[in-house]
């Protein structure tokens, strides 16, 4: 098989692989760019002490060792979260607006049973035979109409638009700290399955908006049940008191219908949110993969597991919507049976003591009756606030997550030495797997360190803990003899700059993308440039109609690797770090624009503390030091000539490197 090798798109080499290096050409130089330069004096290795490039990368992996992250979600105690620990949330202006909103909503209280007896009195007023007396009834109660028409009409526009103020400030306040205490977690939080990017995602979109709707007019309906059940039962025990009871005795009755279809709606709306997070989140995945999914052909096996995730909850809502209409047809039924009941005994008690007035019996009856026909219309916002029930159950622990907690320092850094002291540690998800085993050794200030291993070695772990994103599980991480755990976490990573393999980038300008790495109001588009010089992309970046507003594209699509990497690079120098960490930031690049980006990276280290992470030895070779992890412990450690010398497993995996080519 040939090799076409191609720069600007032509093809200016092909061959094979033994050809194309004698011509010395463009391919030579890729070559000899990932080649070590060896000193000429180094002792061969003895026949048959060289290892394969299978036994060399070769790991015993165990089933156990690689868990599915997307486990099924634990089962936790749903916290308590009660309507004063919303109402906390909100700023001052908008709790003054959310009081005003329930004001208006107990004021509306008063109007059922005023209608009642408004229209107990219209209804008198027709069978009077007196036709004066008709007359002057129906003026009057047509006048008491115009007054409780306007007073609804002034009373009504202002508590709707107060509440849907306050619960639309409610749900931005929800989302808001939702977010920060997210932002504010650690490595632990994150890892957990049921905290996966695609389940919060969900929980912001559709949990927040559940309970602004519960919190707006269906609150404003619960206001006006509870008062016009305790101003109609006053009204109705004053003007007579037996019928009154009786409808006090069978108004819970009718209610009943409310408190089972609760229940029952609190059990499907509980699976429906758990299906919807979960279909969320294969829906964010794979939209967020979708070249992959494109790639692999994966769009009808996704699509048909998306739409097996909507059917359930499909037939769970249909269940739901079965059992309210019986519950509803149930109420119905009961609706009638109490007017009738009610009826029964009115006509009786007038028969029985001819004392009793039959006006303040009608009136009585009327007034209680539109209270139960509002505390019906109350229940019929039953199935709103069951979801904002269950949408609190599932943001409540989101909502009561501490951030972590800043420590005081108690004595100036120098940011010299870098210890790490027989540290071991364990990812949260996979607690009974060592990633490194009592490890030791310690960085000077200012001093180039390269790190390598294979992959699971441990590598990347230790960027983690130096970040503070973990914490160790047994020994300690310290800077100047002091333990980060005591150092201010915000001032601790202001201090350390990475740049990783994926460098990621937002869709923003070239200029806010390299700002990141410091406060923005801070930012001068002359230390950007200045940066971007030594990271060696102010020249692309000129090219640009736009320049530096020269939007990325999602993910820094409209970038090559190189280019990305440049501009992470950028984005770490800017902030001018104590600490800098380059963490596979080559290893995706090919050889020729490996080697100009490493050109940076060496001048951007300069001055400073760095970490560097890699398997392409070649840029590592330069540093003072290298550590080499196996299997999460530190093997070996010295410069590039001594380990190579040692004949251990830096040197295997170098003649590796050389060898692959």
């Amino acid at each position: 098989m040939g090799i076409s090798f191609g720069k600007n798109i032509d093809a200016i080499e092909a061959g094979t692989h033994q050809s194309l290096l004698a011509e010395k050409g463009h391919y030579y130089d890729l070559v000899n760019a990932q080649l070590f330069n060896r000193p000429k004096k180094e002792a061969s290795p003895k026949a048959g002490t060289f290892p394969t490039k299978d036994q060399i990368y070769s790991t015993q992996v165990s089933v156990e060792n690689v868990k599915m992250r997307r486990a099924s979600i634990k089962e936790t105690e749903k916290p308590t979260f009660f309507f004063w620990d919303l109402y906390n949330l909100l700023d001052r202006k908008t709790k003054g607006i959310f009081i005003l909103a329930i004001f208006f909503g107990l004021t509306e209280g008063i109007v059922p049973p005023i209608y009642g007896l408004i229209f107990a009195q219209q209804e008198m007023g027709l069978v009077d035979l007196d036709p004066e007396r008709m007359r002057a009834k129906g003026h009057a109660a047509a006048w008491n109409w115009i007054y409780l028409c306007c007073f609804e009409g002034f009373r009504i526009v202002p508590m709707a638009i107060c509440f849907s103020i306050a619960s639309c400030r409610l749900a931005e306040k929800i989302r808001a700290k939702i977010f920060e205490n997210v932002l504010n977690q650690n490595g632990k939080f994150h890892d957990a399955a049921e905290n996966s990017s695609g389940k919060l995602t969900a929980l912001l979109a559709s949990d927040a908006v559940a309970v602004r709707l519960a919190f707006g007019e269906p609150l404003g309906e619960l206001c006006k049940g509870s008062v016009a059940a305790i101003l109609g039962l006053f009204i109705g025990f004053y003007l007579n008191w037996p019928t009154t009871l009786l409808m006090l005795i069978i108004v819970p009755m009718a209610s009943f219908h409310g408190i089972t279809l609760r229940k029952l709606l609190l059990t499907y709306h509980r699976e429906e949110s758990s299906m919807n997070v979960n279909s969320s989140e294969l829906l964010s995945e794979a939209l967020a993969n979708i070249k992959t999914v494109q790639c692999l052909n994966l769009q009808k096996p996704l699509l048909e597991t998306y739409c097996e995730k909507l059917e359930k909850r499909v037939q769970t809502g249909q269940k739901r919507a079965k059992i309210r209409a019986f519950i509803n047809a149930v109420n119905a039924m009961m609706n009638a049976w109490i007017n009738s009941l009610k009826q029964g005994f009115a006509s009786w008690l007038s028969a029985w003591d001819s004392t009793f007035d039959p006006i303040s019996v009608m009136r009585t009856q009327f007034s209680l009756t539109n209270v139960v026909v509002d505390l019906k219309s109350a229940t019929g916002y039953i199935d709103t606030h069951s979801k904002a029930q269950v949408s609190l159950e599932n943001i409540g622990r989101l909502l009561e997550l501490k951030p972590e907690i800043d420590n005081e320092l108690d004595q100036n850094l120098n940011w010299g030495k870098i210890e790490f002291k027989n540290v071991s540690f364990t990812y949260p998800e996979q607690p009974e797997e060592l990633v490194l085993k009592n490890v030791s050794f310690t960085i000077e200030s200012g001093e180039k360190i390269g790190v390598v291993g294979r992959s699971g070695s441990g590598k990347s772990t230790i960027v983690a803990l130096l970040q503070r994103i973990y914490s160790t599980k047994n020994g300690s991480v310290l800077i100047d003899g002091t333990k980060i755990s005591k150092v201010p976490l915000h001032y601790l990573r202001s201090q350390i700059a990475v740049v990783s393999q994926e460098p990621t980038l937002f869709d923003d300008t070239i200029f806010n993308n390299i700002g990141y790495g410091l406060n923005l109001e801070l930012l001068s588009m002359k230390s950007v440039i200045e940066v971007a010089k030594v990271a060696g992309i102010h020249e692309f970046i000129t090219t640009l109609p736009d320049g530096y507003e020269t939007k990325v594209g999602a993910l820094g699509s409209q970038l090559s690797g190189g280019q990305k990497q440049r501009i992470a690079i950028a984005r770490a120098l800017v902030r001018k770090p104590k600490i800098l960490i380059f963490d596979e930031a080559t290893s995706a690049l090919d050889s020729e624009t490996e080697k100009s980006v490493q050109a940076s990276i060496d001048l951007a280290a300069h001055g400073t503390t760095c970490i560097t992470i890699a398997h392409r030895l070649a840029s590592i070779k330069n540093c003072d030091r290298i550590l080499v992890f196996e299997k999460g412990k530190l093997v070996e450690e010295g410069n590039h000539d001594t380990l190579l010398n040692t004949q251990g497993i830096y040197a295997r995996l170098a003649t590796l490197n050389d060898h692959n080519l």
